[in-house]
């Protein structure tokens, strides 16, 4: 409901570079016509661990997928630090930074 009030009244508005997941990347989120708006290049997905929900879904990360954003979670990947410069968006996490031996990656 949210996100189609948006679309239809601040469609304008809405283009961003870097988009945090509605409602962590629920199955009742992220609906096409918005992620269309906001033409998100990279998409942050604040999720937990196995968490109960089952969230981000499976369905919300073809859509991602589908807009050729690219998507980190803080489930997989920790915390996020998001750099803009003038060559891009720049997202590293601090898995990847302080390489513990449990964060290992094949």
């Amino acid at each position: 409901m949210a996100e189609s009030l948006l679309v239809e009244n601040a469609r304008k508005y809405l283009r961003a570079n870097v988009l945090i997941a509605p409602h962590h990347g629920s199955k009742t989120s992220s609906s096409l016509a918005f992620l269309e708006a906001v033409k998100p290049e990279i998409i942050l997905i604040p999720s937990g661990y196995r968490n109960q929900f089952h969230h981000p879904s499976k369905e919300i990360l073809a859509r991602y997928q589908q807009i050729n954003a690219k998507f980190f979670t803080s489930a997989n990947e920790g915390a996020l630090e998001v750099k803009l410069n003038s060559d891009g968006v720049e997202v590293q996490s601090l898995r990847e930074i302080t390489g513990k031996y449990w964060n290992f990656k094949n």
